[in-house]
């Protein structure tokens, strides 16, 4: 089991590229007007994306406030939405980091210093 779940751990950044992936390519159908978004349909569909996009997300909150009782679920549940939010804007660090990889492109440039001058404070009288 222990490597199995570390075999997952490993993969998780190849399915975080597939996930945002589609998001990119379902943002670019719908931009374009080829596939709409929603047009009204039932609403279990909506949800079933919802669940589908930020599900993970939200249990993973709900799992860490349930110990707190009922008002730590529904402060997952509120957390979780902002959670995912701010996980979706580190998938632009991921494609760039896995497009340096494949380009071998390993360099690494320091920051530049500047000498700072230090004058001691005056003495205190």
């Amino acid at each position: 089991m222990a490597r199995l779940d570390q075999f997952t751990y490993l993969l998780m950044p190849f399915w975080q590229a597939v996930v945002g992936a589609s998001l990119i390519g379902s943002l670019v159908l719908w931009a374009t007007g080829d596939v709409g978004f929603w047009d009204g349909g039932p609403l279990w569909q909506l949800v079933f994306f919802y669940v589908l996009g930020v599900g993970g997300v939200v249990l993973g909150c709900v799992a860490r406030g349930a110990p707190r009782g009922f008002r730590g679920i529904l402060g997952g549940l509120l957390v979780a939405q902002a959670y995912a939010f701010y996980s979706w804007l580190l998938w632009p660090v991921l494609v760039r980091s896995t497009l340096r990889q494949l380009t071998d492109r390993r360099g690494w440039a320091k920051t530049e210093r500047e000498r700072v001058s230090f004058t001691p404070p005056p003495a205190p009288r």
